[in-house]
């Protein structure tokens, strides 16, 4: 663990990834990759939610203030590209991440001023995009109920933001389990919108 702490992956690899177990094993748990399994429909088909917050980028949010995440963002964006990405060439790497900056940052710098750019690139590549992915994937061979939920009421359970340099205009990353471990969910009139996939 000491190792994974004294490192930076800028381009938010899963670094607790599920790991293929050999199928010769006794007792072997995950013996093919999960987009496999989803893909060929061999799980339980039982009704399945998942969900992300409109701040997920907020993970990211302690690398902005106190490990210059910005500076090193605005420096070198290549570094920040996803993993999952294949490039044929550096220079082809290059182009692609110089596309995603201008998409997500316009002509603008990397820094404070942005920093609500910084939180959805973040957010996007780290939990919302494979949330999306992982619904529609099961949404496709699923025959039951898939859902995805976007949770964006704030209430106040989002208080406790403590970045208090970073406006915080949204549902921070697990601010969703703040909400659901709370009577609050009992004593407000709130409406919460989810999506149905169907196949």
């Amino acid at each position: 663990m000491v190792a994974l702490q004294d490192s930076s992956f800028y381009n938010n690899s899963a670094l607790f990834a599920p790991c293929l177990e050999n199928k010769a094993l006794n007792d072997t748990f995950i013996t093919e990759a999960p987009i496999n399994l989803l893909r060929a429909g061999n799980y339980s088909h039982i009704p399945y939610i998942a969900g992300f917050t409109d701040r997920e980028g907020t993970i990211r949010a302690a690398q902005a203030v106190n490990d210059d995440w910005l500076a090193a963002m605005q420096a070198n964006f290549t570094n920040f590209v996803q993993v999952d990405l294949a490039f044929d060439s550096i220079e082809n790497k290059t182009a692609v991440a110089n596309d995603i900056k201008q998409n997500y940052f316009a002509a603008r710098p990397v820094s404070m001023e942005t920093i609500r750019d910084y939180l959805n690139y973040h957010g996007d590549t780290m939990i919302t995009v494979s949330v999306i992915r992982g619904v529609r994937e099961r949404a496709l061979t699923s025959r039951a109920e898939v859902r995805l939920l976007e949770f964006t009421y704030r209430g106040t359970r989002n208080s406790d933001w403590i970045y208090h340099q970073i406006p915080n205009d949204g549902v921070w990353h697990g601010g969703v389990l703040n909400y659901s471990a709370t009577m609050e969910r009992h004593t407000t009139n709130h409406v919460v919108s989810c999506h149905h996939y169907d196949t």
